[in-house]
């Protein structure tokens, strides 16, 4: 590292923003909830797409509706996601030696390797979606 040229360090960060939408315009993904590095940003864009343009139909064309109740309905699964997120961050970005030792352990054993996986299951299964009707007007 100290005698490279070209040495490039950022961090791993995230803006939370208290509120999705404003007027006509609404953030989805990781504009509005970036999960970060726990693998679950992905996904969660995925669902707040699908949310988001459920609502939308949903809304017979107020989108002030539609952006409120997208938020609503999405937010406490993209919080749950965020929290883990911010674990991994920490977790794959340890400060430490010591830290990184203990990581690299976590990592070499199978059963803890299951239950972070597990764990990311189980948040990913922890959003309810509702199923839209290509004609639906709520």
């Amino acid at each position: 590292m100290w005698g490279t040229d070209g040495l490039y360090f950022d961090s791993i960060s995230r803006v939370d923003v208290p509120r999705w939408s404003t007027g006509r315009i609404a953030l989805l993904g990781d504009a509005a909830y970036g999960a970060t590095v726990g693998g679950m940003g992905t996904g969660s864009a995925v669902v707040g797409a699908y949310v988001l343009a459920g609502e939308l139909a949903a809304a017979g064309g107020d989108h002030g509706r539609a952006f409120a109740r997208y938020e609503e309905l999405l937010r406490p699964f993209v919080t749950q996601c965020q929290e883990g997120g911010r674990r991994a961050g920490e977790f794959l970005a340890p400060p430490t030696q010591e830290a990184i030792d203990a990581r690299n352990a976590l990592l070499n054993d199978p059963q803890a390797v299951a239950a972070m996986l597990q764990e990311g299951e189980d948040i990913s299964a922890a959003v309810e979606l509702r199923t839209y009707g290509a004609d639906e007007r709520g």
